[in-house]
């Protein structure tokens, strides 16, 4: 089978060798193409898919007759780790037109062993008095794309008003070291995430990686953007699917997490 895995840059390069070492273990011939047109294949994997450019070389690969499908950096973390798709695995399209299962008991038993490891042991046993915020970069495509928002104030605002009652404490983006912006109660630059997330009632974001992590953790979460978290199977659903889907780039056999994501194709 000819596989073609397209990306705008060449960025992420060891997810997508990590694909393509997999793929060729398989006796697939893989081919990667960066920025430019692809050939005609047998199955594609568009790595983020959702920009204008993306969508034409989808839809020159369907034209052609390919079958294509996506690719995306994973979640838990997101370093090291990647995610195929029916769909582009950003925001809302992950796990777009699929029936979730129920959670069971013993997912929930892999989820906690996973936070216990994940978290490195964090304490959970904390106070829940207040509403945790976690802001995202002002320039984040995940915002300013599949959101109502285009500036951090606006967020900050709209929560602050969803709250009038509670004590609502901001968490700043590892990579905004200066935001402009006020909130009414309490801004924190530095420290870890998850004394944050243990001390919430709720944790709220437009649709940020670190709510996944807060719904790992077993806390509420509200997204107020376009996030796989607004499924109505429910918060812990949607994790459970992502930890049984993401690949390490370590992992030299993920048969298992593709099929479970796009079937039996490859």
């Amino acid at each position: 089978m000819k596989v073609v895995i397209w990306k705008r840059a060449n960025a992420h390069r060891d997810r997508v060798k990590a694909f393509m070492d997999f793929l060729k273990r398989k006796g697939h011939s893989c081919r990667l193409c960066i920025g430019k047109t692809p050939p005609p294949c047998d199955v594609a994997f568009v790595f983020n898919g959702l920009h204008v450019r993306e969508k034409n070389i989808v839809k020159h690969l369907r034209d052609l007759g390919t079958q294509v499908f996506y690719m995306e950096v994973g979640s838990f973390p997101q370093r090291g780790h990647y995610v195929v798709g029916r769909n582009p695995c950003v925001a809302g399209g992950m796990l777009q037109g699929e029936e979730i299962p129920p959670v069971t008991p013993a997912d929930e038993l892999m989820m906690q062993t996973f936070f216990d490891k994940y978290s490195k042991g964090a304490n959970m046993d904390l106070p829940r008095e207040q509403v945790s915020g976690f802001l995202q970069l002002e320039r984040d495509y995940a915002i300013r794309s599949f959101s109502k928002f285009k500036r951090t104030q606006q967020v900050v605002n709209k929560v602050e008003e969803l709250y009038p009652d509670e004590k609502v404490v901001w968490k700043v983006h590892p990579g905004d070291r200066a935001p402009k912006i006020k909130v009414a109660h309490k801004l924190y630059r530095g420290g870890t995430i998850w004394i944050h997330v243990a001390m919430a009632k709720v944790c709220v974001a437009v649709n940020s990686t670190t709510l996944l992590e807060s719904a790992l953790a077993g806390r509420p979460v509200v997204a107020l953007g376009d996030s796989p978290l607004n499924r109505p199977e429910g918060p812990r659903a949607v994790v459970r699917e992502i930890l049984r889907r993401q690949i390490s780039i370590r992992d030299k056999d993920p048969t298992e997490q593709i099929e479970r994501s796009i079937g039996k194709v490859v």
